[in-house]
């Protein structure tokens, strides 16, 4: 997101019960994507009873009755789809296998969809399921015919190893567990799944997909000029935007439904197959790591769950559940991976597609992979410093070594210096506690004022004892910590030298304590291990134990007690308290329910092709997303345009002025909407309520709520012209 993020608060959602609302059994609108007569996408509404209190239920902006868990499924299926099944057949045709495959299969979607939006802008092809779909075969040809080519040459002779028919049940039993609870706790915390997100960057993420929906330009290099409808170009990454908009297209689905599916399936089934993918690089072919690692990914509360809480940052999970596959094709590249099932030159194909995919759908994530990367090629520059050195080639260790690190500080130093990142680096976030409060949190993966996880961490600090005794897979151990560090440099330092190193996040421990569960979970996967070869090693010392020969069960017999009580310290790894953490955001709101009431009042007074004025810190710009009614400021950033700042700042002036009419007219702005709440960035002086001031005329209030049009401007009624966000 740009450099405006700030915290979001209490954020509500708009699940509410109808005694909450003005008027009994009032028509609740619902919505579906359709295509215009014309083959421009809008949202077609319609209206049903709302079900009444008795029935125990609170209902969302389509209607309890309208969108059920049942109702949702196939926008579930079709983000599924879209977000991994498609990715696998050009992962196959580039030789991969088995997990290996699937595993690295969610890298493919992101990379192809939104680089085919970005080509398809220019050439006026209207963005479509049908064009993405085109683009995916032709990518997975394509991966086909130079693979073919590469065989020929002698070149792909290096066939990635194989697993067997155990190590492939062990890591689908694995995923489907993962599966299943993750699942629990969507269905527990949502409630309902047609449930709208109220936060800051929820805002700028509806609109976003309003306006791909309406102009059929799902370009990352157009959709960071959201709000202003002069800017020919502004880049914000686009992949989940992208996929989402293929969900609704294909599905029919409503917009804020279909946003829920696809961040609910980037949590429940791409996480846990890259986390499998990195432990299938980090583990090898032995089954019973396979089968704990995906779970084990889902128990952490500050990733995937945490930021369904915080922003929400919706494209920054796509990005961050992608990690876990650059990693793994990094070890694959160093040559650290046991049992490669990838292979080096097909890490090299891969690794290009990979960083496309997540500079398409966060920076921030692409950022992320770096520094992860750092301390896989660091170990392995390492210990090739350390065996030229025992060579007796001391000079040519030392002056390698300076090389880089002087490449890496130059990169680092010309990335820094950009304007982007000079200002993401003001960004500027109070501080949770001090930095030992912040260390524990650490330690005890209870970050930003969590419950710590107690178990969970006694088992990782068990693991990365473990883990450090394997030597060869020490850089994860490093790699936590130094994730560790930067995350108490943002929740318990914020000094201007700690801000330098960690701009690229805007400075947002969040972000940091998301990336954590990347190494955790293997950690954690060590950890467990371990306690049961203890455990295993402890019985087989019992007399007993060799005289009832129980030899055969010793080594899945300790992992099943381990992992079983595990489970019973952690409740079920935790779903109860990371389901309350969902639930804390997606909470019945009156205020919101009140709001969307009005704005479904509103509606039929308000022309398709009128622009609404209205102040970005409300609700108002659910109007455009939800409602299909234009706003003049679609999120909280505002606009860069002239014309939208000069009516934020005049338009009370409508008869006094004489250009506040003229530039109305130009952005077609015909209505006021006025929905008090206090502002805490910026004064809006022309679009405070005008009461009865002249050129104003009142169409609709609830008491509080008003919309206002501008009849200084429009006299005789308004001409129809071009919808402003298509």
């Amino acid at each position: 997101m740009p450099g405006w993020y700030m915290r979001a608060g209490n954020a509500t959602i708009s699940r509410f019960t109808e005694d909450l609302c003005a008027g009994a059994r009032r028509p609740v609108p619902s919505f579906e994507y359709a295509k215009g007569t014309h083959g421009e996408g809008r949202l077609r509404q319609s209206a049903m009873a709302a079900p009444s209190p008795s029935e125990g239920r609170g209902f969302a902006v389509t209607g309890l009755a309208s969108v059920s868990w049942m109702a949702a499924a196939p926008a579930a299926l079709a983000a599924a789809v879209t977000l991994v099944l498609v990715g696998a057949p050009a992962c196959y045709a580039l030789g991969l296998r088995g997990i290996a495959a699937w595993g690295t299969a969610p890298l493919v979607p992101p990379a192809v969809i939104a680089t085919t939006a970005v080509v398809t802008a220019p050439l006026n092809v209207r963005w479509s399921p049908s064009v993405a779909a085109a683009a995916l075969v032709a990518f997975t040809i394509l991966v086909l015919l130079g693979s073919r080519v590469w065989a020929w040459t002698g070149r792909g002779s290096d066939r990635p190893m194989s697993d067997p028919a155990r190590t492939r049940l062990a890591a689908g039993i694995g995923v489907l567990v993962a599966v299943v609870i993750g699942s629990v706790v969507l269905v527990r915390g949502f409630g309902a799944p047609d449930l709208v997100s109220w936060t800051w960057d929820t805002t700028f993420h509806y609109s976003a997909l309003a306006q791909i929906l309406d102009s059929g330009d799902g370009s990352s290099l157009s959709l960071g000029a959201l709000g202003d409808p002069r800017a020919k170009s502004g880049f914000y990454p686009a992949a989940w935007f992208d996929i989402t908009s293929i969900v609704i297209m294909s599905t029919g689905a409503p917009l804020h439904v279909a946003a829920n599916a696809t961040t609910g399936t980037i949590a429940v089934l791409v996480w846990p197959l890259s986390c499998l993918f990195l432990a299938r690089q980090v583990f090898g072919r032995a089954p019973v790591p396979l089968l704990l690692t995906s779970g084990l990914a889902l128990a952490f509360g500050s990733f995937p769950w945490g930021l369904f809480y915080w922003g929400a940052l919706w494209p920054y999970s796509l990005g961050q559940a992608m990690v876990p596959i650059g990693l793994g094709l990094v070890l694959s590249l160093t040559g650290l991976a046991v049992s490669d099932s990838v292979g080096r030159g097909r890490a090299a194909v891969l690794l290009p597609v990979l960083l496309l995919a997540l500079g398409l759908a966060h920076t921030g994530a692409l950022f992320g992979l770096a520094v992860l990367s750092v301390f896989p090629a660091g170990w392995v520059l390492a210990e090739w410093a350390r065996r030229t050195h025992r060579a007796g080639r001391t000079v040519r260790a030392a002056l390698s070594l300076l090389g880089v690190l002087v490449a890496v500080s130059a990169a680092f130093v010309a990335v820094s210096s950009t304007a982007t990142v000079r200002d993401m680096a003001e960004t500027n976030w109070p501080v949770s506690g001090t930095a030992s409060a912040a260390v524990g949190e650490f330690l005890l993966n209870g970050t930003n004022g969590a419950r710590a996880l107690w178990a969970l961490s006694a088992v990782i600090v068990v693991g990365a004892v473990s883990a450090w005794r394997a030597r060869s897979a020490r850089w994860i151990v490093t790699a936590h910590l130094g994730i560790g560090l930067l995350y108490v440099m943002t929740a318990g330092v914020q000094s201007p030298t700690t801000k330098s190193l960690t701009a690229f996040w805007f400075n947002d421990s969040h972000r940091f304590a998301a990336m954590l569960p990347t190494t955790g979970a293997l950690l954690a996967t060590f950890g467990i291990i371990a306690l049961a070869t203890s455990l295993q090693e402890w019985a087989e010392r019992r007399s007993w134990f060799r005289e009832f020969r129980l030899h055969r069960l010793a080594t899945i017999g300790s992992v099943v007690l381990v992992v079983l009580v595990l489970l019973g310290l952690t409740k079920g790894l935790y779903q109860g308290r990371n389901a309350l953490l969902l639930r804390n955001l997606h909470r019945p709101s009156v205020e919101l329910a009140v709001k969307f009431d009005f704005y479904q009042r509103i509606t039929h007074r308000i022309p398709e092709d009128a622009v609404v004025a209205n102040n970005p810190e409300d609700a108002s710009p659910f109007l455009w997303s939800l409602f299909h009614r234009q706003v003049l400021f679609p999120h909280i950033n505002g606009s860069g345009n002239p014309n939208q700042r000069f009516l934020a700042d005049h338009l009370h002036e409508v008869t006094t002025n004489p250009r506040v009419c003229q530039v109305a007219r130009e952005v077609n702005v015909r209505f006021l909407l006025i929905d008090p709440v206090p502002t805490t960035r910026r004064i809006y002086p022309g679009l405070e309520d005008p009461v009865r001031a002249p050129g104003f005329e009142l169409v609709e209030s609830n008491g509080v709520m008003k919309l206002y049009k501008i009849s200084a401007c429009y006299p005789n009624g308004a001409p129809t012209s071009p919808h402003a966000g298509r």
